[in-house]
């Protein structure tokens, strides 16, 4: 495997995993807020 095609598998695999954290924390954060207002 080349070294780019190795550091392009790392870079997406970084953002798949911050944006479904991003989205997991979103959701979380809409379903709490419905069930139970915070503040």
């Amino acid at each position: 495997m080349a070294n780019s095609e190795l550091g392009i598998m790392i870079i997406s695999l970084i953002g798949l995993f911050g944006f479904a954290s991003f989205a997991f924390e979103y959701l979380s954060a809409r379903r709490s807020k419905k069930n139970k207002p915070q503040q």
